[in-house]
């Protein structure tokens, strides 16, 4: 791990979406993860496998505000984002 001066140049690489800018990204598998993705969430993503760029707390889209909807226990949903960019609701941490 390591803590760059800026996170466009690497935002870059993992093609994540402009409106997406959290307090941190990652990559996981083939994914690109931005902001406090749940490790519930990472775990079905590694199960799943859905076709996509990567994911991203709802929050994360909000660029560092709180989450504009939570769910069970405060936790936020998950977004995927297609191979364009566009953003699908994909996990909400009920009933997973």
């Amino acid at each position: 791990m390591y803590e760059p001066e800026t996170l466009k140049t690497i935002r870059g690489a993992l093609k994540t979406p402009p409106s997406l800018r959290g307090c941190h990204v990652g990559r996981y598998m083939e994914y690109f993860v931005e902001g406090h993705v749940p490790a519930e969430a990472l775990g079905v993503l590694a199960r799943q496998h859905p076709a996509g760029l990567g994911v991203g707390a709802e929050s994360a889209a909000a660029r560092h505000e709180p989450p504009s909807s939570s769910h069970a226990g405060g936790t936020p949903g998950v977004t995927l984002y297609d191979q364009n960019g566009n953003a699908h609701p994909w996990w909400s941490g009920l009933g997973a």
